[in-house]
């Protein structure tokens, strides 16, 4: 595994938080399709860690961000900050199995009532303002 930035071979750092995987003070994880990268801290790139690496560091960042309660989430990304400064970001959209439920269904509710009250409205519009059904 390598220590350095590919991009500019500056020091990643090291972390006591994942035993699989000791390099990086950021990582950056994607559970559904299996990508973990170590973000540099001195030109905030990406780099893709090696395969034969990623899978047990993968399931130590889901686990690690899961317990954690203190974090910000958005639809596609969240981001976590562990003890001694390491940091967590999360990629992808499985809001609806990691006990985030309401990410999805709130907004699906409101837009299904959104939708069947235009359509009422629609109705009585029509019910109202056409002179043929009088």
């Amino acid at each position: 595994m390598y220590s350095a930035c590919l991009y500019c071979h500056g020091n990643l750092g090291r972390n006591e938080m994942l035993p699989n995987f000791e390099i990086g003070r950021r990582l950056a994880f994607d559970s559904k399709k299996g990508r973990l990268w170590v973000v540099c801290r001195h030109c905030a790139r990406w780099n893709l860690s090696p395969l034969e690496q990623r899978w047990e560091a993968i399931e130590e960042c889901e686990r690690q961000f899961r317990r954690t309660r203190i974090r910000v989430s958005t639809a596609n990304i969240g981001l976590v900050e562990l003890r001694s400064g390491f940091t967590l970001i999360r990629i992808g959209n499985n809001f609806l199995f990691s006990g985030e439920w309401w990410i999805v269904v709130f907004p699906g509710t409101a837009l299904a009532t959104l939708i069947l009250a235009v359509n009422l409205l629609g109705d009585w519009l029509r019910d109202a303002l056409n002179p043929k059904l009088r």
